[in-house]
């Protein structure tokens, strides 16, 4: 199954997602937030720590510029980067604020709440929320802050920890609740299975290789050993 077309993508979502190899993660975290403090990115950096050892595959998408106002959003970045190594997540938690200052386009974050499995939304405050409407859009499961603005817009249908939470606390309730979702499992194999590459590889090839080979193998049997050699030529053995 061929991802782009059937999804829509826009080519630079499909260039992101492929030089980062998203295709392949399991889950699929997205923060769409602006690098500042008060998202507690740190705490989702420590839960995927954590999820990693139930689902190894697990990558965090932080899509955010840094935050205006605030000098300090260049040093907050440093720290979460420097906390990104320290845990050991270099290729399994990315920030688009290292490659750009600006936002993305709308149309690539829509793409990849399309490509997530799930939302991560650990903010300390909010003044609004709109994440949590747009993953209801895409039909992604969410995980965010039990703060006030967040279960208005999330009522029961999202799942709350608080932002305070130990990091062994969130990534429980993201495995616990991914788990058990069958729609997760479905995309999830999908999504990293029935690639054309790893179709061709592991069922085309293959079958290539086979006929081939027994191509090869009859002709040279034909060679040493022609149907029709002539008079007083010798021929396929009885």
């Amino acid at each position: 199954l061929d991802a782009r077309p059937f999804l829509k993508l826009d080519p630079q979502s499909w260039e992101l997602s492929e030089r980062l190899g998203l295709s392949t993660a399991r889950p699929l975290l997205l923060l769409p937030v602006r690098i500042t403090p008060r998202k507690n990115i740190e705490l989702a950096l420590r839960a995927l720590a954590v999820l990693r050892e139930s689902f190894p595959a697990a990558v965090l998408l932080v899509t955010g510029p840094l935050g205006p106002h605030n000098l300090h959003n260049q040093t907050y970045l440093e720290q979460l980067l420097a906390l990104r190594q320290e845990l050991g997540l270099e290729r399994a938690a990315y920030f688009f604020a290292e490659e750009s200052h600006e936002y993305l386009p709308y149309a690539v974050i829509a793409d990849f709440y399309r490509l997530a499995d799930a939302l991560l939304f650990p903010s300390f405050e909010e003044g609004f929320g709109i994440p949590i409407l747009e993953a209801g859009l895409s039909r992604l499961p969410v995980f965010c802050s039990d703060i006030p603005p967040l279960r208005d817009l999330g009522g029961d249908q999202a799942v709350y920890f608080s932002p305070q939470a130990d990091p062994e606390t969130v990534a429980a309730l993201i495995y616990e609740n991914l788990s058990s979702d069958r729609a997760f499992a479905l995309h999830a194999r999908v999504r990293t299975t029935f690639t054309w590459d790893r179709i061709y590889a592991e069922r085309i090839r293959p079958v290539l290789r086979g006929s081939w080979r027994q191509d090869h193998e009859e002709t040279i049997f034909l060679h040493r050993f022609p149907e029709d050699p002539g008079p007083g030529g010798v021929g396929m053995p009885e």
